[in-house]
């Protein structure tokens, strides 16, 4: 015949079960509803490396990274982004307003974004639907 289980040794039991199937759910990522719709619609994220001159005006622009549509997306690497998509987003950069960012009299670089659709290589991408 079977002895009862303790009180102490069920309730360690219920507690790992608990706990392990908590990490097993916490260590699936949840995508953002941006990230979504990102993946759904193809597009890379382009970011931006961008120095403003003494007088607030557009001084440089490089791709500094891509961000592929999903985690398991091809990497595409700075040259694969046409040229007339490059130009498109520099004169869409150069109408912004910027602030002059000196740093011992020498501009600070900082960081912007695009999105890029391999469909339409030629337009620059701000801001996603809403749907």
């Amino acid at each position: 015949m079977l002895k009862p289980i303790p009180q102490t040794i069920l309730f360690i039991l219920l507690t790992l079960c608990f706990f392990l199937a908590a990490g097993e759910a916490g260590g699936q990522k949840q995508m953002s509803a941006q990230a979504k719709a990102r993946a759904r619609l193809g597009l890379y994220i382009v970011i931006w490396e961008v120095t403003v001159d003494k007088k607030g005006k557009l001084a440089t622009t490089r791709i500094a990274k891509i961000i592929a549509p999903s985690p398991e997306g091809a990497n595409v690497t700075p040259e694969a982004i046409p040229e007339q998509y490059r130009l498109n987003a520099r004169k869409k950069l150069e109408r912004r307003k910027y602030e002059t960012r000196l740093k011992e009299k020498v501009p600070v670089k900082f960081f912007t974004f695009s999105y890029y659709d391999p469909q339409r290589p030629e337009e620059v991408i701000t801001k996603l639907p809403s749907r």
